[in-house]
């Protein structure tokens, strides 16, 4: 996930709207929701620009897709450091 949000990052899709209309296409997902989501958990606005390095979208992102996060905060940490 680290590296395909360095790889938003270098399309100039830095916002949680730009990357969840691409990383979850409402064609199968409900971004409204999906964005309206990790706004509120990042309390960040849907088109403020983000750092994508920041291992709270990554666990915003595994949060939605997974129901839940199995993963602790330092292997989220490591990854996007990583990336």
């Amino acid at each position: 996930m680290a590296l395909q949000l360095a790889r938003y990052a270098w399309r100039g899709l830095n916002t949680i709207e730009k990357i969840i209309n691409t990383w979850a296409p409402g064609r199968e997902n409900n971004t409204d929701a999906y964005i309206a989501a990790l706004s509120r958990q990042l309390g960040v606005a849907p088109d403020a620009a983000l750092n994508l390095g920041n291992p709270q979208l990554m666990g915003g992102i595994i949060q939605h897709e997974n129901g839940r996060n199995p993963y602790s905060s330092e292997l989220i940490n490591r990854a996007a450091l990583a990336g």
